[in-house]
């Protein structure tokens, strides 16, 4: 699971779960360098379809909007857009 929760409340998690099926769970925060060129060849490649993952894009003209939108719970990715 990847997820930045807001608001950062305690998540339920069932120990006999992760006991019974060895199940690990992992956090992470800034990918590595090679994580980082990794995901950009997938994208550059088609094999990764990120829309998805974006809530909207914004003209840079429309700041003040896409911040709004991205200070939602239920927001993922905001993006903003520089010339065409």
């Amino acid at each position: 699971m990847f997820s930045s929760l807001h608001p950062n409340d305690p998540v339920p998690v069932n120990m006999g779960t992760i006991h019974s099926y060895q199940v690990t769970i992992t956090g992470a925060v800034s990918p590595t360098i090679r994580a980082y060129h990794q995901s950009v060849l997938l994208l550059g490649k088609g094999l990764l379809d990120p829309t998805p993952l974006i809530e909207g894009i914004y003209d840079y003209r429309e700041f003040n909007t896409a911040i709004e939108v991205a200070a939602k719970t239920e927001s993922y990715k905001v993006l903003l857009k520089f010339g065409e």
